[in-house]
This record gives structure tokens, sequence and C-alpha cells, in this order.
């Protein structure tokens, strides 16, 4: 048996505008074949919280790290990688495209193939973003009990 324990986060008060284009023309190639083609255009001027500047705290022990004698980053990490300075650009280059088909196999339009394929981009950075700035001043705990309720 376990609990586990937590203080909450506070609220986030995050400015974060979102524009989104799409353009799609389909093309009918045959009786039984139509093609679509489409692009879309994804824009946020926050995503990753843009003024966000790495605390001193994390910053120090980066570098503590680096002084370490005999400690080498892999050369794949580099932790200035993961420090900011409050000058984060909006990225602009979200651009989508898609491509889709249908098939109707015998003309009827009962029995009907389709697919389609294209890039997308989620909204993955923004929770990066919120947890960067949260999760180092949050706690949790957990204490584990004996059967017997006692604590382990």
């Amino acid at each position: 048996m376990a609990v586990n324990l937590g203080v909450a986060v506070p609220p986030a008060d995050v400015d974060n505008n979102v524009i989104g284009l799409y353009i799609q023309d389909d093309w009918q190639i045959t009786d039984k074949l139509e093609l679509n083609l489409g692009i879309r255009w994804d824009y946020e001027d926050n995503a990753v919280n843009n003024d966000y500047r790495t605390p001193d705290s994390i910053r120090n022990m980066l570098a503590a790290i680096q002084n370490l004698p005999g400690y080498d980053f892999p050369s794949y990490f580099n932790p200035s990688d993961y420090i900011s300075n409050g000058d984060r650009k909006a990225f602009k280059g979200a651009f989508q495209p898609r491509f889709g088909f249908s098939y109707d196999v015998f003309g009827d339009e009962q029995t009907v193939i389709f697919g389609g394929a294209g890039r997308y981009y989620d909204r993955i950075g923004f929770n990066f973003a919120f947890d960067e700035r949260f999760k180092p001043f949050q706690f949790n705990k957990t204490i584990y009990f004996s059967n017997t309720g006692g604590p382990r």
C-alpha cells in the first residue's frame, strides 16, 4: 500500500494566439478515382513560452555537473540546448501537406477504398514549455506502508 502526496502547481496564466490556415482541392480523375490534395499551415505566437528564462539554480547545477572531474556529457548532448535566455522565437515553419484518395471499386458507390497521408504538427511543445516552467517547483512524495499499516 502507498500514498502519493503532492503540492499543487499554481495556475498558469499564459497568452498564446493560434492561427491555422488550410486549403484543399479535389480532382475527379475518373468515374471511380478522386484525389484530394491540401496544405495546412499553423502558427502559435507563444507556444514554447518565448520569454521563459531558465532559473539560475538549474543553470548553476548544469555548470557544476560539467565541471566535475572526469565527467563528459555524451557527444549528442549539449546542456546549452536546454537553457533559455528568454529569447525564443515563434515557429513559423509548420507547413503540413496532405494527400488523400478514394476509389469506388465497382462504380456503384457501395464499395469504396480510401486513404490518405500527411504531415501533422502536434501541440506537445506547449506541454513541454509548461513542464519546464512548473516541474522544478512541484513536490511529490510517495510513502509506502507494510501490510500491517506501519511505514516500510
